[in-house]
């Protein structure tokens, strides 16, 4: 039997509608398909832990600051002070008025480690705070090792004073985590050191007990 216009006409429109009708079942199913919960963050997103801006008070007087770079350079010789061993410490995160550091000076020994009241140094708010430390005696001791300390447990440079053959003592750069400075540090706020020069506010001495 052949079919009429009308009809081929109807059965073409119905295919085309069941077609469409398919398809938009098809896109819908993929559309409502959930995000796993376990799929990765993109990389992009994620951001680095900040920096600490301080760490606890270790004293009344003591605040250390949560990021700071430091360095210790050789020995130099200075008409007014005599040796000087110089340095420099720079915050790397905000600055605050409290926020010092401090100077450590290790024994060979088993004798302790002292870090007093007046070897600490306020940070410069937007630049390098240089140290100069002096050495009341005039000789630096050799077989020490000085340190420039964030806190009392972190080291930011390391030197040993040595002996040398003609009888002088140099600074020689160590790591933070070598054995001789690789020690905890007592902390005293009852010694006051002598100021090395009235004209040397960045002057820190070196303890002649040590």
């Amino acid at each position: 039997m052949t079919p009429t216009p009308r009809r081929t006409a109807v059965m073409t429109a119905a295919t085309i509608l069941m077609a469409a009708t398919l398809a938009w079942l098809s896109t819908a199913s993929v559309s409502a398909t959930p995000v796993s919960a376990g799929t990765p963050t993109p990389s992009w997103t994620a951001s680095a832990s900040p920096i600490p801006t301080s760490e606890p008070a270790i004293t009344d007087w003591w605040t250390p600051a949560g990021c700071a770079a430091g360095q210790l350079s050789g020995l130099v010789a200075d008409p007014d002070l005599g040796p000087v061993l110089p340095g420099e410490a720079t915050l790397c995160t905000t600055y605050k008025d409290k926020y010092r550091f401090g100077v450590a000076v290790f024994r060979p020994d088993d004798g302790p480690t002292f870090v007093y009241r007046t070897q600490l140094v306020p940070y410069h708010p937007t630049d390098a705070s240089p140290v100069r430390i002096v050495f009341p005696g005039g000789a630096p001791p050799a077989n020490r090792g000085v340190c420039l300390m964030r806190s009392e447990q972190v080291r930011l440079a390391c030197v040993e004073l040595v002996g040398e053959p003609d009888g002088t003592v140099a600074a020689r750069s160590i790591p933070v985590d070598h054995p001789l400075v690789d020690r905890a540090i007592t902390l005293d706020e009852q010694t006051e050191l002598p100021v090395p020069s009235p004209g040397c506010a960045n002057c820190v001495a070196f303890p002649e007990q040590q």
